[in-house]
């Protein structure tokens, strides 16, 4: 019996990056002014583009995708590298700026075909939304981007349909999302207004801890209860504004929190107070008094004392 061994030896594939045009100068500015759509990657380094290849072969038909180099970029005020621009007809376009991960520039780029805005496809794609964002602003059954919407906010078309599987019933409109507190709340304009919240959201990049961090360990899919727990933190945010920052901990951070604080067997909902740099010094709330702000109060005065 003769036996056969076949192998094969498999190559890296060449990415679409490498393929698409290499322009400067006035050439670069003729395709620039050109096309409806173009961006521009500016960097010296394709190897560092490699995040680009999906979106490239997914969105070329409608994009004009351009490489040039950095010094492209910085006659452009490009400071970080790589750079990505996109124009229409010579003109900047203004969008979020873009993500080196290879999905969310996939989504970046839709977005930039669909004019700034973002389709939510089905509940796990909200989900994602929901858990990765500070805030965005949601279009109830409104596809179109409002005017007074400003630039660096993102903004998603959504269902009602997909929006009632998760548990949320709202009317058609526009609704802004603040991820420290959950909040869902309708906006006609002046979206600026309703970004601030007493609750921290420890994923905003420009957050600075005060002295102490408190909050609710919660189970994200208690909606009602969770309703109670934020109007509760409201409340504690006014009355310890100066060094107790309140949040609401649910999902990756509900993790985060049980393992800096060393509460991992503890049962949620619970209510914790702990000193930042030293979070395995902490007080814990549970059962009747979970909801008891007096309590709470007195638990929050005594701990500052230490």
């Amino acid at each position: 019996m003769l036996l056969f061994f076949l192998s094969f030896r498999v190559y890296e594939a060449i990415g679409a990056i490498n393929y698409i045009k290499y322009a400067e100068g006035d050439e670069l500015r003729n395709i620039i002014d050109s096309y409806e759509k173009t961006v521009v990657f500016f960097s010296n380094n394709t190897d560092e583009l490699s995040f680009a290849n999906f979106a490239i072969f997914e969105y070329f038909k409608t994009i004009k995708f351009v490489h040039s180099n950095e010094l492209e970029g910085i006659s452009r005020n490009c400071s970080i590298f790589p750079c990505i621009i996109p124009f229409s007809l010579g003109n900047r376009i203004k969008i979020n700026e873009p993500s080196v991960s290879a999905s969310l520039f996939s989504l970046w780029c839709e977005s930039l075909v669909k004019n700034n805005v973002y389709e939510i496809m089905n509940v796990e794609h909200l989900r994602s939304v929901l858990q990765e964002s500070s805030y965005v602003l949601f279009g109830v059954e409104h596809q179109q981007r409002p005017h007074f919407l400003p630039d660096n906010i993102r903004f998603y078309f959504v269902s009602k349909n997909v929006l009632r599987k998760f548990g949320i019933s709202v009317s058609p409109g526009y609704y802004l999302y603040r991820s420290s507190d959950s909040e869902f709340i309708r906006i006609n304009g002046n979206v600026k207004q309703h970004l601030k919240s007493p609750l921290v959201d420890l994923k905003d990049p420009s957050f600075v801890p005060k002295e102490y961090l408190a909050g609710y360990v919660v189970n994200s899919s208690n909606s009602q209860q969770n309703i109670e727990e934020i109007q509760i933190l409201h409340s504690l945010a006014h009355m310890y504004p100066e060094k107790i920052d309140f949040s609401v901990f649910h999902g990756g951070l509900s993790i985060y929190i049980r393992y800096i604080s060393q509460t991992h067997n503890l049962k949620d909902p619970f209510f914790i107070v702990m000193k930042n740099g030293n979070e395995s010094s902490n007080e814990i709330i549970t059962g009747n008094n979970l909801h008891n702000i007096s309590h709470i109060s007195k638990v929050l005065s005594k701990f500052l004392l230490i």
